[in-house]
């Protein structure tokens, strides 16, 4: 006698294997570069550029986070005409914002074989959302983040993550032009940054997706001459470059 078919089991089946299914889609000529705010990843970031246009050509690598968009402009526009100041309004458009970088600048940069490095990934918008202590937030953004509503369904091939001691962490943050109000102001709130963003890193690595990610992990220390600042950038860079896992048709 043939068995009753359960409709609701296998529904309940049908859910485990679509939550268990990658829909992220490991995409190796993305370089993302994290860490707190005062690791100097925006210099980092700009001596792999270099390095990469110097091997490859010029016009051949991007970064993201400086080509800005008609729709990432009329976000930006929302920000400064409302003035905005409610957190949660902010991190709403900061996650659109990252929806939108993908949208009118990664996915036609990737589209005709370039490489492109963004300053800053979702890490940052899950790291944002763990600080709150909110824990529907923190769920949103996970779940943002595992369905690729930000990054339409595209995961970076190459992670970067810098490290630096909290000491020189502070003195970099005390030698802005630009003080933000999300920055850290003492040591102590510098090493709570450090523990939440090694947290929303754990977060991210259980992701599910398909190929393979190449993590790299680098210290930047501090230099305080100038010159000699400069040319330790630039070998950083190129140890950086060299773990790279980049496609090589073209190349």
């Amino acid at each position: 006698m043939l068995e009753k078919f359960d409709i609701k089991k296998f529904i309940e089946y049908k859910r485990s294997v679509e939550r268990e299914r990658p829909i992220l889609f490991v995409e190796p000529r993305i370089i993302t570069i994290d860490g707190v705010d005062g690791a100097g990843k925006s210099s980092v970031a700009q001596k792999i550029f270099d390095g990469l246009q110097k091997r490859y050509g010029k016009g051949t690598v991007v970064i993201a986070n400086r080509l800005i968009g008609p729709e990432q402009k009329r976000l930006q526009k929302l920000i400064n005409d409302k003035n905005l100041t409610n957190k949660k309004q902010i991190d709403n458009i900061y996650s659109a914002m990252i929806n939108r970088i993908y949208k009118e600048v990664v996915i036609p940069a990737i589209n005709t074989g370039k490489i492109v490095i963004i300053d800053r990934s979702e890490i940052d918008l899950l790291r944002y959302a763990i600080e709150s202590g909110k824990k529907d937030l923190i769920e949103e953004r996970k779940k943002q983040i595992q369905e690729g509503t930000l990054t339409h369904r595209l995961w970076a091939g190459n992670r970067v993550f810098l490290r630096m001691s909290t000491e020189d962490i502070e003195h970099n943050l005390s030698q802005r032009m630009q003080i933000w109000p999300s920055d850290p102001k003492t040591r102590d709130e510098i090493e709570k940054r450090k523990n939440i963003e090694k947290e929303a890193e754990k977060e991210i690595f259980s992701m599910l997706y398909e190929g393979q990610v190449n993590i790299i992990e680098k210290e930047n220390k501090r230099q305080d001459d100038p010159a000699g600042r400069e040319v330790y950038l630039e070998k950083l860079a190129e140890e950086i470059i060299k773990k790279l896992n980049l496609p090589n048709e073209g190349r």
